[in-house]
């Protein structure tokens, strides 16, 4: 889950990468680029000073005697999470001084800052959510994808369990497991349902999820959601599913009437004829004498 940032002003750019995240008593590189945008910049210090989260280790600044233009200088920083480091967004501030040659001659001293967020986590956290058609009719069966991300620590023993609606049958599994989902990972597990025939109103059924897990020291984690489905039966001349398909900003319905396919088949027969009628009086026309 590396992060990146850049600040600059109107001499100096720096782009600065991270791990975005990271557990207590971890080591972590702050690295990244100083790029000189103009001449005569010198005697320029990049330095950092963290929050309480963290302890530099070694340095924690850089000089830089001359920074020409166009010219690059990279830079590393390595820290520690403390142990009693809160759960949480913790900064690192950078810091940029140096002097710049003005027109007349004279240095004058320039600076700017950054304030970098780092996201200390002390346990797995695992997102989820769901793919499934927007409408769907009595009988169907449809798909579900259930989508994971762990934005936390690594999680152990990941268990998804989908509880459907009343009266809908699961084709397949209901639950699906994992033995790790490693931190910042993402996963999609599927699943089948099918939509009961008894339903005579359109209306809005609610699936739940429920997803499980567990850190490396063995605690356990739960989370559940519930996700809304619409039903409707089926109208009398439909055809198709209830479901469709995104063409830019177009949806373009499967669902087709019976009635429309019966008048454009006629549409087509009568068109046909006529057109064969047109060619029997073009030939004819052209034996007259």
């Amino acid at each position: 889950m590396a992060a990146q940032t850049q600040f600059w002003d109107s001499n100096i750019h720096v782009d600065v990468n991270n791990p975005g995240m990271v557990e207590k008593e971890d080591r972590l590189i702050i690295s990244g680029v100083l790029k000189g945008k103009t001449a005569d910049n010198v005697n320029a210090t990049l330095s950092i000073t963290p929050s309480t989260a963290f302890r530099v280790i070694g340095d924690s600044s850089f000089y830089i005697p001359e920074l020409k233009q166009d010219s690059t200088l990279g830079f590393t920083f390595e820290l520690e999470t403390t142990a009693d480091a809160t759960e949480g967004l913790h900064t690192v501030n950078m810091f940029v001084t140096y002097k710049h040659k003005e027109i007349l001659g004279d240095y004058s001293t320039q600076s700017f800052s950054k304030a970098v967020e780092i996201n200390v986590k002390s346990s797995p956290d695992i997102l989820f959510s769901i793919k499934a058609p927007d409408s769907l009719f009595v009988g169907d069966r449809f798909p579900i994808t259930i989508e994971l991300e762990n934005v936390g620590v690594d999680a152990n023993d990941v268990k998804v369990n989908i509880i459907p609606p009343s009266g809908f049958n699961i084709i397949g599994q209901n639950v699906h497991t994992l033995s790790k989902l490693e931190a910042g990972a993402k996963s999609d597990l599927a699943f089948e349902l099918e939509v009961p025939e008894t339903i005579d109103k359109a209306e809005n059924k609610f699936l739940q999820v429920k997803v499980s897990y567990s850190d490396d020291a063995g605690n356990n984690h739960e989370s559940t959601e519930t996700f809304s489905l619409l039903i409707r039966p089926r109208g009398f001349l439909e055809i198709g599913s209830a479901g469709g398909v995104w063409v830019g900003p177009l949806f373009i319905s499967m669902i087709v009437g019976v009635g429309s396919i019966a008048s454009t088949t006629i549409g087509v027969i009568i068109f046909a004829y006529h057109l064969k009628q047109k060619r029997v009086k073009a030939r004819a026309s052209k034996k007259r004498p």
